[in-house]
């Protein structure tokens, strides 16, 4: 997999991003990550075959992901995100933005 949401990661308010596409963004980055420890873990470890046959439907692209597999790594996402405005960062909506907040 690819490391393609590297350097989107950085505040939504300094670089455009809103919340849905900092969202997108962390889950895509999110599904890189699982892919990558799923198939080490494929490669080192006997897994049951149904296992792996779910793992192996699932290391495709983040967009070819069906939205419920997406829906999985936003979960991880929001978790992120709530970290960060816990953290005091302000975050963005494309609402806000649309109305100049």
């Amino acid at each position: 997999m690819t490391n393609s949401a590297d350097d989107k990661l950085a505040e939504p308010q300094n670089n455009g991003h809103s919340v849905h596409s900092l969202r997108e963004t962390l889950a895509r980055l999110e599904h890189d990550q699982w892919c990558e420890w799923s198939r080490s873990l494929a490669e080192s470890e006997a897994l049951e075959p149904a296992r792996l046959a779910a793992w192996r439907e699932r290391w495709v692209p983040y967009a070819e992901l069906s939205e419920a597999d997406k829906d999985l790594d936003r979960a991880y996402a929001d978790r992120v995100i709530q970290l960060l405005e816990r953290s005091g960062m302000t975050l963005t909506s494309e609402k806000g933005r649309a109305e100049g907040r």
